[in-house]
């Protein structure tokens, strides 16, 4: 869980989620989309690298879903 509920709030206003909704992503119980960790490291204020990773070793390129292992 994130230090201080002052930074979850403010995570879950900003998913436009609940408490109980927030908690099911935060324990992996409900994936978190790209764009919700967008979200998540603005308010963070880091890059979105350090805490997005792309599932399974499926990355898009050029708008085509490319997997393997690179």
């Amino acid at each position: 869980m994130l230090q201080g509920s002052l930074s979850q709030e403010k995570i879950e206003d900003s998913l436009g989620t609940s408490q109980s909704q927030y908690d099911c992503r935060e324990n992996g119980l409900t994936k978190i989309s790209k764009k919700e960790c967008d979200k998540i490291a603005k308010v963070l204020d880091t890059p979105l690298e350090n805490i997005y990773e792309p599932e399974d070793g499926i990355y898009v390129l050029n708008n085509e879903s490319v997997s393997g292992d690179y």
